[in-house]
């Protein structure tokens, strides 16, 4: 299952509301994951837009796993948990203190195949998602805002320096090479779906492998394949085995 991070600002318009939910909603129904942070604006209607297309939608904690935050967004999370995932890499009891969301931001482009930006500010810490992203080599699409409006100062400024754009789920669909046709979610052109879906469940296909197996055939990078398996393992499509091994179902 490919997964794309749909993020932005905190303060976002009603357009950027709108756009996320849509964007999100459009994205899950080709059985594209969701990755967001549970953050009120963008991410809460992301996460939204993906539940109401009866899509899996996975969000990342800057607190410990009994600390929702905001306290607002708690039934949003039980019902991520009940149809996708909510994670965190921080221990229980943990407060969403600000120098703990740069490390979630990371996460959530670690997750992810690509990034999408639908409203963010000059300064917004959604930029940090974007560094984090880069530094990954995961795609950059950023949704064009009003150019008189301080809050789409970011994201037009990412299309400036070459960030793709994101104007529909087809848009990001296409560049991830995902058949937009359908709603099938298939790779274009693959005689073999899964083996396109993911070469990490290709290679489960033909039996159980070790995590090391796993890497050393893979070309991501550790922290990069444990986050894989971890989206895999959270979706049901893979099932973590002892002594490091993994299988398929």
């Amino acid at each position: 299952m490919p997964s794309v991070a749909v993020i932005g600002s905190r303060r976002a318009s009603p357009y950027g509301l709108r756009v996320a939910r849509s964007l999100s909603a459009g994205l899950a129904s080709h059985g594209v994951a969701v990755v967001s942070g549970l953050a009120r604006g963008i991410d809460a209607e992301a996460h939204r837009g993906c539940l109401e297309a009866s899509g899996f939608t996975m969000a990342v904690l800057g607190s410990g796993i009994d600390v929702i935050y905001p306290r607002e967004h708690r039934s949003l999370a039980r019902e991520i948990a009940l149809h996708g995932a909510v994670v965190t890499e921080f221990p229980p009891g943990t407060a969403p203190e600000a120098f703990n969301f740069p490390q979630r931001n990371r996460l959530i482009s670690g997750f992810s195949r690509a990034v999408v930006v639908v409203e963010a500010g000059d300064r917004s810490g959604t930029m940090i998602t974007v560094d984090s992203a880069l530094d990954q080599g995961r795609d950059v699409f950023a949704v064009p805002g009003e150019i008189t409006r301080p809050g789409s100062r970011g994201t037009n400024r990412l299309l400036r320096e070459g960030a793709m754009v994101a104007t529909c789920p087809e848009d990001i669909l296409e560049a991830l090479g995902i058949d937009c046709s359908d709603g099938s979610g298939n790779g274009r052109g693959s005689p073999d779906p899964l083996q396109e879906a993911d070469p990490i469940l290709a290679m489960l296909a033909r039996g159980p492998s070790h995590f090391d197996d796993l890497s050393r055939a893979s070309s991501s990078t550790i922290p990069e394949l444990q986050a894989r398996l971890l989206l895999l393992e959270l979706s049901g499509k893979v099932v973590k085995r002892q002594g490091g091994y993994y299988s398929l179902p």
